[in-house]
């Protein structure tokens, strides 16, 4: 059975995400315009990923199980981040850092192993989104991830 398309305009973002992915870091994805959810949508349907959003109630529970298996969690922060949710996010992230993983977060803060070996994380915003965090908090999130630029008439 072959995977869902990928619309052409999403073809180069889907590469740089594939390849962020390779080297097991986290992309974070900044949407300009209104083409999250059509990317979420054919993303996750194309890797055979599950996706999550920080407004769901049970997000923190569904983000610390994805982690023990080899998935890809496409992350929506439709909200910011804020309290348990940043950290968690920030644990994650220090987890996969490239400039020297470390899981103690994860296992000190939410008593948790890490990551799978071939677990991805995506983290997908709205530049708004990303706006309407603190300063301290875009400072990290763009330190310890990735970082893709999708604009929305040309992707």
């Amino acid at each position: 059975m072959a995977s869902p398309a990928i619309e052409s305009r999403f073809l180069r973002t889907v590469e740089s995400m594939a390849r962020a992915m390779e080297m097991a870091e986290v992309p974070m994805l900044i949407f300009v315009g209104p083409t999250l959810d059509d990317y979420v949508d054919q993303a996750s349907a194309a890797l055979g990923g599950t996706v999550v959003y920080t407004s769901q109630n049970d997000f923190l529970s569904q983000v610390l199980a994805s982690l023990r298996q080899p998935a890809h969690l496409f992350v929506v922060v439709d909200q910011p981040l804020s309290g348990r949710s940043f950290e968690l996010i920030h644990a994650c992230l220090m987890a996969r850092d490239v400039m020297g993983a470390d899981p103690s977060e994860l296992s000190g803060g939410f008593g948790s192993p890490p990551p799978h070996a071939d677990h991805r994380l995506i983290l997908l915003l709205e530049q708004a989104t990303l706006l309407s965090h603190s300063v301290q908090h875009q400072r990290v999130l763009l330190e310890l991830s990735t970082r893709i630029a999708v604009r929305g008439e040309n992707t």
